[in-house]
């Protein structure tokens, strides 16, 4: 997947594998190459898992902290994943601490009153009424 898109195609003779270049796959041969098929209950599951690091990565690199500037330029490796575990930390912390206060927030929802709904006080004779005629009636047969 990464190499080239100008790889050129080959034709393998039977039995034969191939390290350079591009390999075609039918769509039948995709259970043998892929883990889960995309669309099935078993890949939206592993696929969700893939949403929550991917919300991570985001907001380590814009949203919670700005990691993608050059700010570790002076730092030495260790240095860096020092820091860059703190800011983990800290994510975390920050994560769980929003997770709390909307699970507060959704409890207090529950726990107020709800006001009834109104009654409707039209009937579908109002409505009916109440509607502009569209055209002249149909000739009559």
């Amino acid at each position: 997947m990464r190499a080239s898109l100008n790889a050129p195609l080959i034709e393998l003779p039977d039995g034969e594998r191939c390290c350079d270049g591009t390999v075609s796959v039918q769509a039948a041969e995709l259970p043998h190459w892929q883990r889960f098929l995309p669309g099935t209950t078993a890949w939206r599951i592993s696929y969700g898992r893939r949403q929550v690091v991917e919300g991570a990565n985001g907001m380590l690199k814009g949203g919670f902290v700005n990691i993608a500037h050059k700010f570790f330029r002076v730092f030495g490796l260790t240095k860096m994943r020092i820091l860059l575990a703190a800011t983990i930390v800290g994510f975390n912390l920050w994560a769980i601490g929003s997770f709390m206060v909307k699970k507060a927030n959704e409890a207090a929802e529950a726990e107020k009153p709800r006001p009834r709904r109104k009654r409707k006080k039209s009937t579908w004779a109002d409505v009916i009424t109440t509607r502009s005629a569209t055209g002249p009636d149909p000739p009559p047969a």
